[in-house]
């Protein structure tokens, strides 16, 4: 008998229904296991904790965009400070750690940046900022592998 779906996206979209379900299965078990169930870090395959339906990369820090926009001869745009600037990116290349990610033929230069992931929950439209807390399931960190040898608005860029 499956009680919750296998995956941890299918999972989310149950809301706070499933999240309140979950945490009374875990009760439950905690109450029947005479100890802890634990598996070495060897003998388990870690798997990325959620595979989005979407995914977006926010542009949200102030220097890096400055300095992207100087290294254009580019003034940064006031706009840039009025509206969410995100990237939508391929959520069917999430993968887990250790996991082989395959590069490009097309490109020899690749960069990796060190970024935070908000799983937002289902639900929800022109949330107030205090309410946002509610729709945050998680928060976990997301690497991002990228070529910067590719072609950028008709030119070829190489940082």
């Amino acid at each position: 008998m499956v009680l919750f779906p296998e995956k941890m996206r299918e999972f989310l979209v149950l809301g706070p229904w499933g999240l309140d379900q979950a945490r009374r299965v875990v009760e439950f078990a905690l109450g029947l296991a005479a100890s802890p169930v634990t598996y070495s870090l060897s003998a388990v395959r870690l798997l990325a904790p959620v595979v989005p339906q979407v995914l977006w990369d926010c542009l949200g820090f102030d220097e890096p965009t400055k300095n992207a926009y100087a290294w254009l001869n580019l003034p940064v745009s006031p706009a840039w400070y009025e509206l969410p600037v995100y990237d939508k990116g391929n959520s069917l290349m999430v993968v887990g750690p250790e996991a082989d990610v395959c590069w490009s033929a097309y490109s020899e230069v690749i960069d990796y940046e060190l970024g935070v992931a908000v799983v937002i929950g289902p639900g929800g439209w022109d949330i107030p900022a205090a309410a946002a807390h509610r729709h945050i399931y998680g928060v976990t960190n997301l690497n991002d592998l990228s070529a910067r040898d590719i072609v950028v608005c008709g030119w070829v860029v190489t940082v």
